[in-house]
């Protein structure tokens, strides 16, 4: 789903086409009063997305400028299957529960959290029997307080290291709520793993919730497939997390680029420069091992690159697409890997 064309109570697109006016004809200072004005109107003291269509404006390097090009690799088919049913559920958690088709022998949901409010997210759990298995599924960004989570990206200590504040409280409500419900189902089922996946938001979520059931569950079995992440841990809980995250990313999706830090290399204002040098103590990246879902040059197939670099994304390149955000172009993408195992 859309970051931006699935935000309900925020018309972003008008905020943002009149910021893009006024940065590209004023001077700085314009700029400074525009970013002090969108962050009083949104009503929070922290920042983040707003700079996406902001960044998009100015020229960017092109990638093989930039960064080297990642070597492919070839996924299991078992895993593959799993990564493509954990993109059908990632989608499906944004529909109403009564309008959801559910993917063949993916499972029943056994509990779901619809009424949120503040920093929380929507999730449910399912329960397959067949792989002797239960999915949490985290929703990404889709209504006001969801984009007011997403902003928060200060950086907060956690385990070691830091972590994106806004999506470590959505994961801190999700792995609370969740946690007496699986320890109940995990007594009758005890050979079951657990498997955590979302999109965007959801993402970050279901990352930083696999983290806190390491620690403080060590004797259950999760791992986390997750879509489209932004930068949610420091560099050191990023080599922590390739133990039991793996992320994938598709194409030109731009939120894995989304830290405060971008926000400084592309220095929109002197506003927004100096609210990231006082108040973020570490830089963000993506967590866990990360796959780039690319298009083969000259057609229309696509290959996955391991990314061993963990500031892949440190710096905006040209041609980053909205568009390569939806779930449904990550689906479309991975199915067509199927002719190929």
């Amino acid at each position: 789903m859309s970051f931006f064309k699935n935000l309900k109570g925020l018309n972003t697109d008008s905020v943002f086409s009149s910021a893009k006016d006024m940065i590209s004809g004023a001077a700085k200072r314009t700029a400074d009063e525009l970013s002090n004005r969108m962050l009083r109107a949104i009503g929070i003291d922290d920042l983040n997305g707003i700079g996406m269509k902001l960044v998009f404006s100015q020229n960017l390097p092109k990638e093989s400028d930039v960064r080297a090009i990642p070597p492919p690799v070839i996924l299991d088919e078992g895993f593959l299957r799993e990564v493509v049913l954990c993109a059908k559920l990632s989608d499906l958690v944004y529909e109403e529960s009564e309008k959801r088709v559910y993917p063949e022998n993916s499972g029943m949901v056994i509990f779901e959290r619809k009424n949120v409010e503040g920093e929380q997210i929507p999730f449910f759990i399912m329960k397959n029997d067949q792989k002797k298995l239960f999915y949490l599924v985290c929703r990404g960004s889709w209504t006001f307080n969801d984009v007011k989570i997403d902003i928060k990206g200060k950086p907060v200590e956690y385990n070691g290291g830091y972590v994106h504040k806004g999506v470590f409280a959505a994961s801190t409500f999700v792995f609370d709520t969740s946690y007496q419900i699986l320890q109940h189902l995990l007594v009758d089922y005890p050979d079951y793993r657990i498997l955590v996946t979302g999109h965007s938001l959801g993402a970050g979520a279901a990352s930083l919730v696999t983290m806190m059931m390491k620690l403080n569950c060590p004797t259950w079995n999760t791992y986390c497939i997750c879509f489209a992440p932004p930068p949610v841990v420091s560099h050191n809980l990023h080599i922590q997390t390739q133990q039991f995250v793996t992320s994938l990313i598709f194409e030109k999706d731009p939120v894995p680029y989304l830290s405060l830090k971008i926000l400084t290399v592309m220095n929109i204002s002197d506003s927004i420069n100096n609210y990231v040098a006082n108040n973020v103590k570490a830089d963000l990246v993506p967590p866990g091992n990360m796959l780039h879902i690319r298009n083969e040059p000259n057609t229309t197939r696509y290959y996955v690159g391991r990314i061993e670099d963990m500031n892949y994304f440190a710096q905006l390149i040209d041609g980053l697409n909205e568009s390569d955000h939806f779930m449904t172009k990550y689906i479309a993408a991975l199915e067509t890997f199927f002719d190929r195992v």
